[in-house]
């Protein structure tokens, strides 16, 4: 028996749906997308990347994010809350409200086994398409592993791996730099 797809929802019955449902979802092209829950590993790699670097950025024209602030993307077509998200600057937000950031500089994202294909594939398409977002950091919690991809222009994007323990990650669009010691601190491989 054939099923029919899930009717369209546009992004503002999204956010009013969002705003008063007891979990959250993103939104993709039109389809509300639930959202799974955490392990240990994913939850200290979030804290960890989030406490170390806050402390990097104190005294910064940036503020630091974690998944509680949803990003809409330039054409919004994608509503996502990145695990980790820095703004800078004169951080933009959707209508009267601070739900909704337009203009990230930096977003990192934990993999998982189910979203871990999302993330790499339509999700980042997506995140490549706002022309604030300079640095994209996807986040293995399998093993010391961080993939970085960096803006080079508009049409191209460069990709660097990071590995092992004794791993130094640049942030170069915020001159900063990450040991994945401190991303990966209490973690056993």
């Amino acid at each position: 028996m054939a099923t029919s797809p899930p009717p369209f929802v546009s992004f503002e019955e999204y956010l009013a749906l969002e705003q008063k449902a007891p979990y959250k979802s993103e939104y993709f092209h039109g389809e509300i997308v639930a959202m799974s829950g955490g392990t240990r590993g994913h939850s200290l790699i979030i804290v960890n990347l989030a406490r170390h670097l806050g402390n990097l950025l104190q005294g910064s024209d940036c503020e630091l994010h974690s998944g509680e602030l949803l990003f809409r993307t330039a054409n919004g077509r994608v509503g996502a809350y990145p695990n980790v998200m820095v703004l800078c600057g004169h951080p933009q937000f959707e209508g009267e409200n601070d739900l909704v950031a337009l203009n990230p500089r930096v977003l990192f994202e934990v993999l998982s086994p189910s979203t871990e294909a999302y993330d790499r594939g339509k999700k980042a398409q997506e995140y490549w398409r706002c022309p604030s977002v300079q640095q994209y950091f996807l986040i293995s919690q399998d093993q010391p592993l961080v993939e970085v991809q960096t803006r080079a222009s508009q049409t191209k994007v460069s990709v660097e791996w990071f590995s092992g323990l004794d791993a130094i990650c640049p942030i170069e669009s915020l001159g900063l730099q990450i040991p994945l010691a401190s991303i990966y601190e209490r973690l056993t491989f």
